[in-house]
């Protein structure tokens, strides 16, 4: 019997180690805080070394509001919940500093106290254990019983130093069972692949499964022993390295000398679901009436008992089985607790009861049973009932007065010693976070949850101001709540509290954050409102997810449902509701919809009643589309209701696309046309195909070939351009119709060539000669139009009637195309200057004035309204003046 006494507890007494289905899984393991009070810490003065101030020792956060003086150092202080009462807590020695044992004055503290067994025998009780955990060895003997079975299987038994996965180790050694013939090897030195270049390769190789799941190669350097066993293993360790086997418990085989320690084992077996060795774990048992367990004097400075029994019924108990007293140190005993119902198994017992009499704190504890029943016992903890307090941690003493690490979040936190637990919980490789919600880490033994979050997965949130797996746990009595506070716990170590996040943990969490250090992110709270920091609930979600936290969507089809079209306007649905159910709830509708993937709104085809086959889904439904559209490609999902009619239609139902049936014609008329320019093309074609159930196109794929190879593009349009070409270059160009079901044939290949290259201006542009009423031009060729005869626009306009200026009152022009180059411009006006312009077919514009000669005036004056005046000897008429310009 190992005993400890602590500071914080009267004694705890250890019998062996207890299963994981004795405490519970679901983070109750893990359910011992350590809570620092950071909000007063000296960060600011040094921020590479920051100093924290001490809280005093009598409660969680004693202080108000007003403000202290930081100082150098803080006291931790650690909280237990619910079935974490009275557990022994290990440091982690790579940040926690030693703490002194302050012994009992009635126990010794390293040996335990002396207890008395009245009727009470030692043995071994066999049960199996799950496989892959690591199993402490606490009483130096592993003892395995290996089942009659005929059955041909291989079973691994693991010899370690650490509780970690194999892969992380540099040296273990191992056991290789083969049944039913029972033959027996020894491997010893053995590593995994990783380690395989410090190590060496080794000569015997194994493929089996890590602690955690994982599939690894392991290799051994030696085959140390083989031997037979026929029912019964008992393995001695003696000195953490020393090995004795026994087969068949007392038949001594051989002593072997381990290269490493041996502290921890566990198994693995290629049949494990149909064969199990069971392993021994030393228990006291008894079947008689009366017979009992006395503690020695034990001063438990209360009123109360505060008790944990880990015991064994073979069947399930509904009567008064084990009676709990006190005997106070008149020999008087007092009842304190009397146990009458329970489940057949191993299972823990929780007592905490108030005596009745002052007993002035010295006791004596008794276990009795009452009649007789077969029971074991595996464990007996007295923890204390006053308080939550396990252990006091201060992170450095007075004297020292040294600085703390870099970060708070690097304060020491505290795990439960593997003494107390059968199956040792080690991190999970693959996904730590897998089937945790809220920050929880998945463990081999199930999720450990922050601090304020508990539950199964960690999904269930304490809300303000508390912490624990029975959320029994308050942060403060006053307004500060958790702000300023560091809460740390195994496997999840130093976070803020639920809703505070900062280097002081003294920030709310912002909109859309919640939990520890605000890590999480809100759920589909409604209308993209906030949830609460605390525990993530929202006032109302979105369609499809459930309150309070919206992050579990309503009951779902998750798979994408089967599509298939035999006929040209049906679609058949199959969908398998069986594997394909997910969500919360249990459907009582499906529903079919569909739609063509370019429609936002989906159409609903068909609603009905889930059917079952008498209490469970069917493995597979079929439902057929009809009067849909011919080669058009469409959406299908599946909705589920439950029997209040909710649903969910978001992201998580999967859509399935597939195409109706129709026909892809063997033979198409496109028209090609073609136009082609200097520097660029554009085709344009017409597609026509009237064989009935044609598929309809898509698009069009477009191809052309530019000297050797061929390149292609996709249009939606009938015409396609292609530009940046030299002139005189020529393509082939060719054109087919997409559809859903593939591609009609090509178009015929026509040719298109670009036109040749534009000329430059005409040379030596001049006047031959110029009369009042025409004038002669000539010029020469461009230089550049190659040997061509190419042809001119000549054009030519007034600029100005030289006696009627400014500008032209008679304003005459023209323009000519013709292929000489020599013209007559004719008829012009006279005393009149012209701009005469000529342009090369494809080239730039040339140009030059000419001014026509004076002519006779041909304006005839007109004669006045004015009528003349006449005498005796005279006459006087009146005309108007001509406006003459040609002269």
């Amino acid at each position: 019997i190992y005993g400890f006494v602590g500071e914080m507890w009267s004694a705890v007494l250890v019998w062996a180690a207890v299963s994981i289905s004795a405490v519970g899984v679901g983070g109750e393991l893990f359910d011992v805080t350590t809570v620092y009070d950071v909000s007063n810490a000296c960060v600011a003065n040094s921020p590479t070394n920051p100093y924290i101030r001490r809280i005093d020792n009598d409660e969680v956060d004693p202080d108000s509001e007003t403000e202290n003086p930081c100082d150098s150092y803080i006291t931790g202080r650690i909280h237990k919940r619910t079935n974490a009462h009275g557990l022994p807590l290990n440091k982690y020695s790579y940040n926690a500093p030693e703490i002194s044992v302050v012994p009992h004055s009635n126990c010794d503290s390293l040996r335990g106290c002396d207890w008395k067994t009245e009727g009470w025998i030692n043995e071994i009780s066999f049960s199996k254990i799950q496989e892959g955990y690591a199993v402490p060895i606490v009483e130096e003997d592993i003892n395995a019983e290996f089942p009659s079975n005929s059955e041909t299987t291989t079973t691994y038994l693991f010899l370690t130093a650490f509780p970690f996965n194999l892969r992380d180790e540099l040296i273990f050694n191992l056991m290789r069972f083969h049944m039913p013939r029972g033959y027996t090897e020894l491997f010893t030195n053995c590593t995994t692949k990783q380690f395989w270049g410090v190590v060496g390769l080794r000569n015997y190789m194994f493929h089996v499964a890590d602690r955690d799941g994982t599939p690894i190669d392991v290799r051994c350097k030696t085959n140390e022993r083989q031997f037979y066993i026929r029912s019964k293993l008992r393995i001695a360790i003696v000195g953490s390295k020393t090995v004795r086997v026994y087969k068949d418990t007392h038949d001594y085989q051989f002593q072997w000398l381990s290269s490493t320690l041996i502290l921890y084992y566990s198994l693995y077996g290629d049949r494990y679901t149909s064969y199990s060795p069971s392993i021994g774990i030393p228990v006291l048992t008894t079947n008689t009436s009366n017979n009992e367990i006395i503690s020695p004097i034990m001063n438990i400075k209360s009123s109360r008992i505060c008790l944990i029994l880990i015991v064994h019924y073979d069947n399930d108990i509904v009567s008064d089985q084990l009676q709990i007293l006190a005997e106070d140190i008149n020999g008087i005993r007092h009842h304190v607790y009397t146990i009458n119902t329970d489940q057949a198994g191993w299972q823990a017992l929780r007592v905490n009861e108030t005596l009745e009499n002052n007993t002035n704190g010295e006791i004596k504890l008794v276990i009795k049973t009452v009649d007789t029943t077969h029971v074991q016992i595996r464990r007996i903890s007295i923890c204390d009932s006053e308080g939550e307090d396990v252990e006091t941690l201060d992170t450095i003493t007075e004297e020292s007065r040294q600085k703390l690490p870099n970060s708070l979040r690097e304060l020491p936190n505290y795990r439960i010693d593997s003494t107390l637990l059968l199956n040792y919980a080690t991190l999970e490789s693959s996904n730590t976070t897998e089937g945790c919600f809220n920050g929880g880490i998945m463990t081999s033994v199930g999720c450990a949850c922050p601090a304020g979050f508990q539950g199964y997965s960690c999904k269930t949130g304490c809300g303000r101001n508390r912490f624990g797996q029975d959320c029994g746990g308050v942060c403060s009595l006053h307004t500060r709540e958790c702000r300023g506070l560091l809460l740390c716990s195994p496997f999840i170590n130093c976070t803020c509290a639920p809703g505070y996040t900062g280097e002081k943990c003294d920030e709310q969490c912002s909109p859309g954050r919640y939990g520890n250090n605000c890590s999480q992110q809100c759920g589909h709270c409604a209308s993209g409102s906030s949830c609460e920091i605390y525990a993530g609930k929202c006032q109302s979600c979105d369609l499809g997810y459930l309150s309070p936290h919206c992050t579990e969507a309503y009951v779902h089809y998750s798979l994408p449902p089967e599509l298939s079209s035999d006929s040209y306007r049906t679609m058949t649905v199959t969908f398998y509701p069986r594997n394909g159910t997910s969500g919360y709830g249990t459907p009582k509708l499906y529903q079919v919809q569909y739609r063509e993937v370019q429609d936002e709104d989906w159409k609903s085809y068909v609603t009905r009643i889930m059917p079952t086959n008498v209490t469970e889904l069917l493995d597979v439904v079929v439902e057929t589309l009809e009067d849909l559209k011919e080669g058009v490609l469409y959406e299908v999902r599946v909705l589920l209701f439950d029997s209040n009619y909710n649903k969910y239609d978001g992201d998580l139902v999967k859509i399935s696309k597939e195409y109706t049936m129709c026909d892809v014609p063997e033979h198409s008329d496109y028209n090609v046309i073609t136009a082609s320019y200097n520097s660029s093309f554009t085709f344009s074609w017409s597609y026509n195909n009237s064989v009935e159930h044609s598929c309809p196109v898509q698009s069009y794929e477009v191809s052309w070939k530019e000297d050797w190879r061929w390149l292609s593009d996709y249009t939606l349009e009938t015409t396609y351009s292609l530009t940046d070409y030299l002139p005189a270059s020529t393509i082939l160009f060719k054109v087919r119709a997409k559809t859903g079901l593939g591609f009609a044939p090509y178009s015929q290949t026509v040719t298109a060539v670009t036109h040749h290259r534009g000329s430059s201006a005409v040379e030596n542009l001049r006047i031959i000669s110029s009369e009042s009423t025409s004038a002669e031009i000539s010029w020469l060729p461009p230089v550049s139009s190659e040997g061509r005869q190419p042809r001119y626009s000549v054009s030519y306009k007034c600029v100005d009637q030289l006696a009627c200026s400014p500008g032209c009152k008679d304003a005459v022009e023209g323009r000519v195309t013709q292929e000489d180059t020599k013209m007559t411009l004719s008829p012009l006006l006279p005393f009149t200057r012209y701009k005469v312009t000529v342009t090369p077919e494809e080239g730039l514009p040339s140009e030059i004035y000419l001014g026509t000669s004076e002519a006779v005036p041909q304006e005839i004056p007109s004669l006045s309204d004015q009528s003349p005046i006449k005498t005796n000897s005279s006459l006087t008429v009146f005309w108007t003046p001509a406006t003459v310009c040609s002269s």
